[in-house]
Formats: structure tokens, sequence, C-alpha cells
């Protein structure tokens, strides 16, 4: 089944649909979602039904190549990622230990956990969320762009307490998805 960029929230997800969400969620960083989910779910048809999708990709000489031929972009990134989360628990792996992949940084790491673990409160900072801040609360300076650790953090704790605010009765997931889709033009 592949993922569906509108219906991101899934905490109910089989092992092999947790390491596709995991696989795009390192491939989507700064490109078009509904692309990269396209270009994910043909990179992981190529993998047996009955293997790992990350263990049988990061053992395949040929990976780069397959990168290349399904145009996922920044192939080194990409690549060593893949071969890094091979051995993750995808169930169980911190921010920290998520953060560890080559390539992975907080927001790739905290959009990961938000939408594939119930009652996880993280903030995604990304483009959206961040214009939203600005948009909606006139006294917040939000930055334009992710912001690298430890202002993270604090734009974290921030961005929290507005979605609690703004979105009282849904999930931070829930509420994630809506100013994502809100503020991206899709609804």
């Amino acid at each position: 089944m592949p993922v569906d960029p509108v219906k991101i929230t899934d905490f109910n997800r089989s092992d092999r649909e947790l390491e596709l969400f995991w696989l795009f969620c390192i491939c989507v960083a700064g490109k078009n979602a509904d692309q990269t989910a396209a270009k994910v779910a043909q990179l992981a048809a190529k993998v047996p039904k009955c293997a790992s999708i990350l263990r049988w990709l990061s053992t395949d000489p040929n990976l780069h190549d397959m990168l290349v031929a399904h145009r996922v972009g920044q192939y080194v990134r990409i690549k060593a990622a893949i071969e890094q989360s091979a051995e993750l628990d995808l169930r169980t792996a911190s921010v920290s230990d998520l953060q560890g992949v080559y390539g992975v940084g907080p927001k790739t790491a905290r959009f990961f956990l938000l939408h594939s673990r119930p009652a996880v409160e993280v903030a995604v900072l990304d483009t959206h969320i961040l214009r939203w801040l600005r948009e909606q609360f006139d006294m917040l300076d939000a930055p334009q762009s992710t912001p690298a650790l430890p202002q993270y953090l604090m734009w974290e704790r921030i961005a929290l307490e507005c979605m609690r605010a703004s979105y009282p009765n849904q999930s931070v997931a829930d509420a994630d998805l809506l100013i994502w889709a809100t503020m991206s033009g899709r609804i």
C-alpha cells in the first residue's frame, strides 16, 4: 500500500508499511509529497513481499543506480540513510535514534514519529507550520525555513503551544496534517 500524503497518519501500519513510510520520510525532504510517494512505491515494488524493504535495499549493490533510475534525488544522502536504517527497530526508535541516521534531522525524525505512533507530541517544523505560525500569530517571528538544533527545540515548544490552543480537540498529528493541507493549498 503506497503512502498517501493526505492521509499520512496511521498508527496501525504493518512492518512493511512502516518501512515504506520511513523510506518516504527519508526521501520527501524538500520535495513534492505526491511525486515522492509514487517514486517510493515504485522503488519498494522491486523488493520481494516477504523481505524487509530497508534490509533488501541496503544490501543491493545496485542501490545507487535504482535511486537514480527512480529519480529520487539526493542520491548519496538517501543511499546512506537507507543503509543505516536497515537495522533500526522502527517501532521503538527514538527521535535521537532516527536523527543518528545520516541526513536525518529533527524535522524528518519527528514527522515519522508523529504520524506513526499514537500520543506522540512533537512538532514538524516545515515551511507550512512555520508560515502558519507567522500568519496566525503576528507576534511570532518564526523562521522561514526549518531551524537547526537548539533553535528547533525552542520553536517546537512554541508551535506545540499554538497548535494545542488553536486545535484543542485534535491530536497534534491531526493538527499538523490540517495545517499542512491548509497552508499547502490542498484544502
